[in-house]
């Protein structure tokens, strides 16, 4: 039988994305201030306000982040979709190269853990009370990712690493 979950979570907008968006937003009135005091930009200053408004129109959206988790039989792959229209691979990987897939908040979560420098965040938010982790080496590097699967999810990662998944 063949196995095919999806789930979609999007990121929360934390103030690291708070604060570029208003440093996107102040910063077309202090350029347009700027240019104005250049005579060759007077001329043609509202087609370049025109011009900066939809470019940060595009920055801005371009925050908006979602994760799409894709389990297809022994297989997950974990996409980042941008403004709900580009999509890239963030990971794909089969889970029977998993070492231990277990809660954030469990003993499991050890400071071995929490060490490993190549990190995959595709979370809503790192505070989420469903926040799993999995480790494994990827790429002859250790990794972990931090994802959050539902409990169908889980179930199917079960059936090919029972030994290794802690629900």
């Amino acid at each position: 039988m063949d196995v095919f979950i999806e789930k979609i979570v999007k990121k929360q907008k934390g103030m690291k994305e708070y604060i570029s968006m208003a440093g996107i937003i102040l910063l077309i009135p202090v350029v347009s201030v700027l240019l104005s005091m250049i005579d060759f930009f007077r001329s043609i200053l509202f087609v370049v306000i025109i011009f900066m408004i939809y470019g940060a129109w595009i920055l801005v959206s371009n925050l908006n982040t979602e994760f799409e988790y894709i389990v297809t039989n022994d297989e997950i792959d974990i996409d980042k979709i941008i403004n709900q229209k580009r999509r890239k691979r963030i990971i794909s990987v089969s889970c029977k190269l998993f070492d231990i897939v277990a809660k954030v908040n469990s003993e499991n979560y050890s400071d071995d853990v929490k060490s490993i420098q190549k990190k995959f965040i595709t979370c809503s938010s790192m505070d989420s009370p469903d926040l799993y982790f999995a480790t494994l080496n990827y790429k002859n590097e250790r990794a972990v990712i931090y994802f959050e699967p539902d409990e169908r999810m889980l179930k199917a990662l079960k059936v090919f690493i029972p030994k290794k998944i802690y629900i």
